[in-house]
C-alpha cells in the first residue's frame, strides 16, 4: 500500500539566543486518504538550496508517533535526531531561497518515499541573524496561492501556515453537505436543470439535452435488442440430454441419464441415499413369491395384506384364441384374429390376378422352361402303321 504525508503546516519560532531548530508539524494519511492514527514512524527532513531539487544543506532522521488523527510534531534542529548530516547553523538562510524536502517510512524502517517537497517562504529570525541578516522582525504578512488547493501564510512573526482548502473540504464533506444553506442551493441548482432529461413509457424512449442544447433521444428498446444476449436449455428428441447454450454461443451437454451411471457408485454410498434404499428394500422382502406348483403368485399389496393370484385362471379366464380355416369349394382360407377381426386368403384368386407378374419372373419362367422342355414329343402319331406312341408318368 502507498503511503502519502500532506504536509498542513510547520510554525518557525524565533530564538533571542539561537539554539538551531525550528518546529514543524505534519499529518500521515494512507492513499485513501485515511490517517494513520497513533502509528510509529520514520521521516527523513532535508532542507535543500535554491530549488525542489537542490543540494542538501542539512538532514536529518526521525522516529515520531503521530496522534489519533494522524498528526505529529518535530523541532527540526533539536537533540534526538540520527543520521543527521551538516548542521542548521551552517545553512546559509540569507542566500536564495529555501526548500524543505520530507521522507517517510510508514512501517518506522529505513525504506523512506518522497511525501512532498515545499518552499520556506520565510526564515527564522534568529537563524537568519545569526548568519549576518537584519535583525528587525518582518512586520509584512503573506498569502501565497501555490496552485493546488493549497495557500501559505506568513504571519508578522514569520510563523508560516499552509491552508489545504481541498483537503479540508474532504475531510468535512459530511458536515459540509448537512449545512442547511448547502442543502438549499443544492437543491436550487438540481431544480434549474428539471426538464432536461425525460422518459417516455410508451415508446420507451429517454430525451435528454446535450452539452450544446441540442434534444437526443435514446431508443432504451432498440439499445436492449442490440445488447441483449440470450441462453437456451433445450432437450435432444427422446434422450435423457439436454443442451445448453451461454451468451456467446458456447455449449454444455447435460447427460441426466450417463451422469447418474457414471457417478452410480459415488450416488449409491451417499449416506441419505443408502438410508432410502435400505428402507425401500426392507420393505420389499418376500413381496412376491411364486408356487410353481399351483401356478399362483403371492404378494403383498400396498396396505401390507397378502394376495393371491392364479395365473392358470387369469390365463383361462382372459386368453383369446386364432383360427385359420379353407373352403374347400373355393380353396379361400379364412383367418380370425385374437380381438375377431377375420381376414380372407384367396390362392387361386391371388394367383389369377397376379399370373403375368408370375409368369414374367425369371424363376418361374425357368422353371417352366424346364417343364416344357421335358414334354417335347411325349406324344406322337405313325399315319402308316395308324400307331400312337407316348411317355407314361414314370418318365416324365
Amino acid at each position: 500500500m502507498v503511503f502519502v504525508i500532506f504536509v498542513i503546516g510547520f510554525t518557525i519560532k524565533s530564538y533571542a539566543q539561537a539554539p538551531q531548530q525550528f518546529n514543524y508539524q505534519g499529518a500521515a494519511r494512507n492513499s485513501n486518504g485515511t490517517p494513520l492514527a497513533n502509528k510509529s514512524i520514520s521521516l527523513r527532513i532535508s532542507i535543500l538550496n535554491g530549488s525542489s531539487d537542490g543540494s542538501a544543506q542539512y538532514s536529518e532522521v526521525r522516529n515520531v508517533t503521530t496522534n489519533a488523527l494522524g498528526l505529529y510534531n518535530i523541532a527540526i534542529g533539536s537533540p534526538g535526531a540520527a543520521s543527521v548530516t551538516g548542521s542548521i547553523a551552517g545553512v546559509t538562510w540569507q542566500n536564495g531561497s529555501k526548500f524543505i524536502k520530507v521522507e517517510v517510512d510508514p512501517n518506522n524502517g529505513s525504506n523512506f518515499n518522497l511525501a512532498g517537497t515545499a518552499q520556506l517562504l520565510s526564515v527564522p529570525y534568529a537563524m537568519y541573524a545569526g548568519n549576518g541578516g537584519s535583525s528587525t522582525p518582518e512586520t509584512v504578512t503573506v498569502l501565497k496561492d501555490n496552485g493546488d488547493g493549497t495557500y501559505t501564510y506568513t504571519s508578522e512573526d514569520k510563523t508560516i501556515t499552509v491552508i489545504n482548502v481541498t483537503g479540508s473540504v474532504k475531510s468535512n464533506i459530511q458536515n459540509i453537505l448537512a449545512d442547511n444553506a448547502v442543502k438549499v442551493a443544492i437543491a436550487q441548482l438540481v431544480n434549474q436543470s428539471a426538464g432536461n432529461v425525460s422518459y417516455d413509457a410508451t415508446n420507451k424512449t429517454f430525451t435528454y439535452k446535450d452539452p450544446q442544447g441540442n434534444t437526443q433521444n435514446i431508443d432504451l428498446a432498440q439499445v436492449t435488442k442490440a445488447s441483449q444476449t440470450v441462453t437456451t436449455l433445450t432437450k435432444n428428441g427422446n434422450t435423457s440430454v439436454y443442451t445448453y447454450t451461454n451468451e456467446v454461443g458456447a455449449t454444455v451437454d447435460i447427460d441426466v441419464i450417463g451422469d447418474v451411471k457414471n457417478n452410480f457408485s459415488n450416488i449409491a454410498n451417499d449416506p441419505a441415499v443408502k438410508t432410502a434404499l435400505q428402507q425401500v428394500a426392507g420393505t420389499t422382502t418376500e413381496v412376491v413369491k411364486f408356487n410353481a406348483g399351483t401356478n399362483q403368485f403371492t404378494y403383498t399389496d400396498a396396505s401390507g395384506k397378502p394376495q393371491t393370484l392364479d395365473l392358470g385362471q387369469l390365463v383361462k379366464s382372459n386368453q383369446t384364441i386364432t383360427t385359420l380355416t379353407k373352403d374347400p369349394a373355393t380353396a379361400i382360407y379364412t383367418y380370425t384374429s385374437e380381438d375377431g377381426t377375420k381376414v380372407n386368403i384367396d390362392v387361386v384368386g391371388d394367383v389369377k390376378g397376379k399370373i403375368s407378374d408370375i409368369l414374367n419372373d425369371p424363376a418361374a419362367k425357368t422353371a417352366l422352361q424346364e417343364v416344357a422342355g421335358k414334354t417335347t414329343e411325349v406324344v406322337k402319331y405313325n399315319a402308316g402303321t395308324n400307331q400312337f406312341t407316348y411317355t407314361d408318368a414314370s418318365l416324365l
